[in-house]
């Protein structure tokens, strides 16, 4: 299984959207399960900042 969140903007926000990943995990009684993964997804760029999408996937598995 994997959670992921879409960040709109500047790579300033991925950090903060990491630690919101890990704490939803832990209260839902997840744990993580290998490596996180980073996608960027550029796409027509009018504003640097707004342009930019960035996916976060961390692989995770429910705790027993």
């Amino acid at each position: 299984s994997c959670i992921h969140s879409l960040v709109k903007g500047d790579y300033d926000k991925l950090t903060d959207n990491f630690f919101m990943l890990r704490d939803w995990a832990k209260e839902n009684g997840y744990s993580f399960k290998g490596n996180f993964t980073l996608i960027f997804r550029i796409g027509k760029i009018i504003n640097h900042d707004a342009g930019i999408i960035t996916e976060i996937q961390l692989p995770v598995e429910k705790e027993l």
